[in-house]
């Protein structure tokens, strides 16, 4: 999250990813992450930790991020991969 504030995106992103792989039920990596990629862009990768994100967050502390998500997911996937 520090190297995010600083806008330093690459470091973030390692770091984001290396938690997401550390441990993909890592909930809060896999949304950071998703959310990077998809302001950088990598829509790839956005689908695949914002998918990570879907597959393991718990309805009841995510109720308000989870119906965003799967907006965001749904719009990328009208988009061309």
């Amino acid at each position: 999250m520090i190297a995010l504030k600083q806008h330093n995106l690459p470091e973030a992103r390692k770091n984001f990813e290396q938690a997401a792989r550390l441990d993909p039920k890592y909930v809060e990596a896999q949304l950071n992450l998703g959310i990077l990629c998809t302001q950088t862009d990598d829509f790839p990768c956005a689908r695949t930790a914002l998918k990570a994100f879907l597959a393991y967050a718990h309805p009841a502390d995510y109720r308000d991020m989870i119906p965003k998500v799967r907006y965001a997911l749904a719009r990328m996937n009208s988009q061309p991969k």
